[in-house]
Parts: structure tokens; sequence; C-alpha cells
């Protein structure tokens, strides 16, 4: 999994220095999250984290950014996607 990480309330460079990301099996079912891994950022804000082991089937996966600007974490971005 690969992506951007942006604070636009940061004064230099991305803002976000790290992401967590997480998988939500079975969209909707209650199923618990599943902890994929935390990636660093780039200057300019990019991540990669090699995904392996979910199971066939559809997830939300969440990225949580870092804020170098309060030093939390912020609200997830998501997008579905199926693994077969």
């Amino acid at each position: 999994m690969s992506g951007t990480a942006l604070d636009r309330g940061a004064r230099v460079g991305p803002g976000v220095d790290m992401v967590n990301i997480w998988a939500f099996p079975n969209p909707g079912s209650g199923q618990g999250p599943v902890f994929l891994g935390s990636a660093g950022t780039s200057a300019g804000g990019a991540f990669e984290l090699a995904v392996e082991g979910l199971g066939p089937g559809p997830y939300d996966l969440a990225v949580y950014p870092h804020t170098t600007v309060t030093g939390q974490f912020g609200a997830a971005s998501a997008v579905r996607v199926r693994v077969k």
C-alpha cells in the first residue's frame, strides 16, 4: 500500500511524519480491525507499506496520519479494497 499524507497546517514539509494503517474486514460486519503496521513518510509525505496475510474478501483500509503540527494522530482516510 502506498500514498501521500499531508497536513496543510504545517509551516514546513508535509506535516506528517508517519501513518498507522488498519484493515477493517467485511465492512459493516462488526469484525475487529487488523493492524497492518506503521510507515514513515518521505520529505514529500509519501509512504509505503507491504501488506501481507489478509484473507480473501472486502476490507476498508484506513490510514491514520500522525501530524507534526499537533503531535497526534488525525482522522483516517479510507479506501475499500477486495483481496482475491
